[in-house]
Protein backbone atom coordinates (compact mmCIF):
# COMPACT_ATOMS: atom_id res chain seq x y z
CA UNK A 1 0.00 0.00 0.00
CA UNK A 2 1.22 3.31 -0.92
CA UNK A 3 1.84 5.79 2.06
CA UNK A 4 2.56 8.97 0.83
CA UNK A 5 0.63 10.31 -2.18
CA UNK A 6 2.67 9.48 -5.51
CA UNK A 7 3.13 13.28 -6.74
CA UNK A 8 4.93 14.71 -3.54
CA UNK A 9 7.02 12.04 -3.75
CA UNK A 10 8.12 12.64 -6.93
CA UNK A 11 8.32 15.70 -6.45
CA UNK A 12 10.69 15.69 -3.47
CA UNK A 13 13.06 12.66 -5.68
CA UNK A 14 13.13 15.26 -8.76
CA UNK A 15 14.24 17.65 -6.26
CA UNK A 16 17.74 16.05 -6.61
CA UNK A 17 17.68 16.69 -10.40
CA UNK A 18 17.70 20.91 -8.76
CA UNK A 19 20.51 19.88 -6.51
CA UNK A 20 22.46 18.36 -9.62
CA UNK A 21 21.62 21.15 -11.45
CA UNK A 22 22.10 24.21 -8.82
CA UNK A 23 25.73 22.19 -8.18
CA UNK A 24 26.94 23.86 -11.78
CA UNK A 25 28.64 27.03 -10.83
CA UNK A 26 29.19 29.90 -13.28
CA UNK A 27 33.10 28.91 -13.82
CA UNK A 28 31.98 25.46 -14.48
CA UNK A 29 34.06 24.27 -17.44
CA UNK A 30 32.12 23.01 -20.82
CA UNK A 31 32.83 19.25 -19.72
CA UNK A 32 31.65 19.39 -16.23
CA UNK A 33 28.24 21.34 -17.78
CA UNK A 34 27.84 18.78 -20.17
CA UNK A 35 28.15 15.63 -17.83
CA UNK A 36 26.08 17.17 -14.88
CA UNK A 37 23.13 18.04 -17.54
CA UNK A 38 23.20 14.56 -19.02
CA UNK A 39 22.93 12.82 -15.68
CA UNK A 40 20.10 15.12 -14.64
CA UNK A 41 18.44 14.06 -17.57
CA UNK A 42 19.00 10.35 -17.10
CA UNK A 43 18.28 10.88 -13.15
CA UNK A 44 14.79 12.83 -13.96
CA UNK A 45 13.02 10.22 -16.43
CA UNK A 46 13.80 7.60 -14.06
CA UNK A 47 12.11 9.45 -10.98
CA UNK A 48 9.46 9.95 -13.42
CA UNK A 49 9.27 6.90 -15.03
CA UNK A 50 9.29 5.56 -11.07
CA UNK A 51 6.40 7.89 -10.47
CA UNK A 52 4.11 6.50 -13.24
CA UNK A 53 5.09 2.75 -11.63
CA UNK A 54 3.52 4.44 -7.95
CA UNK A 55 0.79 5.71 -9.55
CA UNK A 56 -0.82 2.63 -10.87
CA UNK A 57 0.25 1.01 -7.52
CA UNK A 58 -1.19 3.27 -5.84
CA UNK A 59 -4.67 3.24 -8.10
CA UNK A 60 -4.88 -0.31 -7.70
CA UNK A 61 -4.50 -0.31 -3.66
CA UNK A 62 -7.27 2.45 -3.63
CA UNK A 63 -9.90 0.45 -5.72
CA UNK A 64 -8.93 -2.47 -3.87
CA UNK A 65 -9.78 -1.41 -0.77
CA UNK A 66 -13.44 -0.56 -1.64
CA UNK A 67 -16.38 -2.72 -1.36
CA UNK A 68 -16.93 -2.77 -5.38
CA UNK A 69 -18.67 -5.18 -7.39
CA UNK A 70 -16.93 -6.54 -9.83
CA UNK A 71 -18.57 -4.90 -12.88
CA UNK A 72 -18.03 -1.93 -11.60
CA UNK A 73 -14.22 -2.07 -12.39
CA UNK A 74 -13.11 -1.28 -15.85
CA UNK A 75 -13.34 -4.09 -17.91
CA UNK A 76 -9.81 -3.76 -19.21
CA UNK A 77 -8.26 -3.97 -15.40
CA UNK A 78 -10.48 -7.07 -14.74
CA UNK A 79 -9.12 -8.62 -18.33
CA UNK A 80 -5.37 -7.40 -17.42
CA UNK A 81 -5.80 -9.96 -14.04
CA UNK A 82 -7.55 -12.64 -15.97
CA UNK A 83 -6.24 -13.06 -19.51
CA UNK A 84 -2.85 -13.52 -18.80
CA UNK A 85 -3.21 -16.36 -16.56
CA UNK A 86 -5.50 -17.96 -19.29
CA UNK A 87 -3.22 -18.13 -22.08
CA UNK A 88 -0.24 -19.15 -19.87
CA UNK A 89 -2.90 -22.26 -18.89
CA UNK A 90 -3.36 -22.73 -22.45
CA UNK A 91 0.32 -23.06 -23.31
CA UNK A 92 0.90 -25.69 -20.51
CA UNK A 93 1.49 -28.78 -21.26
CA UNK A 94 2.40 -30.45 -18.29
CA UNK A 95 -0.66 -31.80 -16.13
CA UNK A 96 -0.04 -30.98 -12.97
CA UNK A 97 1.50 -27.66 -13.45
CA UNK A 98 -1.59 -26.86 -15.43
CA UNK A 99 -3.81 -27.59 -12.06
CA UNK A 100 -1.85 -25.13 -10.24
CA UNK A 101 -2.56 -22.55 -12.76
CA UNK A 102 -6.34 -23.02 -12.79
CA UNK A 103 -6.61 -23.00 -9.16
CA UNK A 104 -4.65 -19.39 -9.16
CA UNK A 105 -7.18 -18.42 -12.01
CA UNK A 106 -10.02 -19.32 -9.98
CA UNK A 107 -9.07 -16.40 -7.40
CA UNK A 108 -9.29 -14.05 -10.30
CA UNK A 109 -12.20 -14.95 -12.44
CA UNK A 110 -14.12 -13.74 -9.24
CA UNK A 111 -13.92 -10.48 -11.27
CA UNK A 112 -16.05 -11.69 -13.71
CA UNK A 113 -18.70 -12.99 -11.45
CA UNK A 114 -21.87 -10.56 -11.87
CA UNK A 115 -23.28 -8.95 -8.39
CA UNK A 116 -19.83 -10.69 -6.81
CA UNK A 117 -17.54 -8.60 -4.48
CA UNK A 118 -14.39 -9.66 -4.14
CA UNK A 119 -12.34 -9.95 -1.15
CA UNK A 120 -9.27 -7.54 -0.69
CA UNK A 121 -6.66 -8.68 -2.56
CA UNK A 122 -8.08 -10.12 -5.28
CA UNK A 123 -6.84 -6.65 -6.92
CA UNK A 124 -3.06 -6.87 -7.17
CA UNK A 125 -1.47 -3.50 -7.82
CA UNK A 126 2.06 -4.91 -9.31
CA UNK A 127 0.11 -6.11 -12.51
CA UNK A 128 -0.85 -3.04 -13.64
CA UNK A 129 2.33 -1.68 -12.62
CA UNK A 130 4.23 -4.48 -14.78
CA UNK A 131 2.59 -2.78 -17.94
CA UNK A 132 4.57 0.93 -17.06
CA UNK A 133 7.54 -0.30 -18.83
CA UNK A 134 8.87 3.43 -19.83
CA UNK A 135 7.70 7.07 -20.24
CA UNK A 136 6.40 6.94 -23.48
CA UNK A 137 3.45 8.15 -24.14
CA UNK A 138 1.60 5.14 -25.80
CA UNK A 139 2.40 3.59 -22.31
CA UNK A 140 0.67 6.27 -20.45
CA UNK A 141 -2.34 5.94 -22.72
CA UNK A 142 -2.56 2.40 -22.06
CA UNK A 143 -1.89 2.63 -18.28
CA UNK A 144 -4.79 4.72 -18.10
CA UNK A 145 -6.99 3.07 -20.45
CA UNK A 146 -6.34 0.20 -17.63
CA UNK A 147 -7.96 2.50 -15.18
CA UNK A 148 -11.03 3.14 -17.20
CA UNK A 149 -10.17 6.27 -18.76
CA UNK A 150 -11.97 7.14 -22.41
CA UNK A 151 -9.34 10.21 -22.82
CA UNK A 152 -5.81 9.85 -23.61
CA UNK A 153 -3.97 12.00 -20.99
CA UNK A 154 -0.71 12.34 -23.79
CA UNK A 155 -3.30 13.79 -26.28
CA UNK A 156 -3.15 17.83 -26.34
CA UNK A 157 -0.77 20.18 -25.13
CA UNK A 158 0.08 21.36 -21.33
CA UNK A 159 -0.14 24.93 -20.15
CA UNK A 160 2.09 26.16 -17.15
CA UNK A 161 4.12 29.08 -15.56
CA UNK A 162 7.74 28.95 -15.86
CA UNK A 163 9.52 28.81 -12.11
CA UNK A 164 12.80 29.93 -13.55
CA UNK A 165 11.00 32.94 -16.50
CA UNK A 166 7.58 33.91 -15.27
CA UNK A 167 6.30 33.09 -18.45
CA UNK A 168 3.67 31.14 -19.52
CA UNK A 169 4.54 28.20 -21.13
CA UNK A 170 2.27 25.83 -23.52
CA UNK A 171 4.16 22.59 -24.47
CA UNK A 172 3.02 19.74 -26.90
CA UNK A 173 2.17 16.55 -24.57
CA UNK A 174 2.83 14.16 -26.67
CA UNK A 175 6.19 15.43 -28.26
CA UNK A 176 7.72 17.19 -25.25
CA UNK A 177 7.78 13.05 -23.62
CA UNK A 178 8.85 11.81 -26.35
CA UNK A 179 11.50 14.41 -26.66
CA UNK A 180 12.92 13.92 -23.04
CA UNK A 181 12.79 9.79 -23.37
CA UNK A 182 14.51 9.88 -26.43
CA UNK A 183 17.30 12.54 -25.28
CA UNK A 184 17.25 9.94 -21.71
CA UNK A 185 17.20 6.70 -23.71
CA UNK A 186 20.41 8.36 -26.32
CA UNK A 187 22.14 9.37 -23.13
CA UNK A 188 21.70 5.61 -21.51
CA UNK A 189 22.97 4.18 -24.65
CA UNK A 190 26.13 5.15 -24.58
CA UNK A 191 25.89 8.66 -27.29
CA UNK A 192 28.54 10.63 -26.31
CA UNK A 193 26.74 13.53 -28.75
CA UNK A 194 23.73 14.02 -27.02
CA UNK A 195 24.57 17.25 -25.09
CA UNK A 196 21.21 18.40 -23.78
CA UNK A 197 21.86 22.02 -22.17
CA UNK A 198 21.36 23.08 -18.00
CA UNK A 199 18.09 25.41 -20.02
CA UNK A 200 17.42 21.72 -21.78
CA UNK A 201 17.01 19.85 -18.25
CA UNK A 202 15.70 22.67 -16.56
CA UNK A 203 12.95 23.02 -19.52
CA UNK A 204 12.49 19.09 -19.46
CA UNK A 205 12.55 18.69 -15.31
CA UNK A 206 9.39 21.96 -14.85
CA UNK A 207 7.60 19.88 -17.99
CA UNK A 208 7.42 16.48 -15.80
CA UNK A 209 6.64 18.24 -12.69
CA UNK A 210 3.47 19.56 -14.32
CA UNK A 211 2.24 16.71 -15.98
CA UNK A 212 2.63 14.59 -13.17
CA UNK A 213 0.33 16.79 -11.28
CA UNK A 214 -1.61 16.66 -14.10
CA UNK A 215 -1.79 12.66 -14.18
CA UNK A 216 -2.51 12.61 -10.76
CA UNK A 217 -5.43 14.73 -10.73
CA UNK A 218 -6.62 12.33 -13.54
CA UNK A 219 -6.20 9.35 -11.37
CA UNK A 220 -7.65 10.58 -8.77
CA UNK A 221 -10.56 11.75 -10.63
CA UNK A 222 -10.96 8.08 -12.23
CA UNK A 223 -10.82 7.10 -8.31
CA UNK A 224 -13.85 9.30 -7.41
CA UNK A 225 -15.36 7.94 -10.08
CA UNK A 226 -15.77 4.50 -8.99
CA UNK A 227 -16.62 5.90 -5.46
CA UNK A 228 -19.67 7.36 -6.92
CA UNK A 229 -20.52 4.06 -8.16
CA UNK A 230 -21.00 2.55 -5.18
Amino acid sequence: MIVETTIGRFEANKAEVEVLLHSLSSTATTDMEKVVCRASVVLLVAHFEGYLKDLALEYVDQVDAMDYESQMLPFALRDLHVQPRIDEISATRDGQQKRKLLEKLHGSSVLFASGAKPSKGTLKSAVLARRVTSARPDVIDQMFAYMGSLDKPCDGALDFESVTTGELVTRNIRFSLEEVVQCRNDIAHGDAGRSPTREDATSYSEFLLHFARRLHRAKSALVSELEEKI
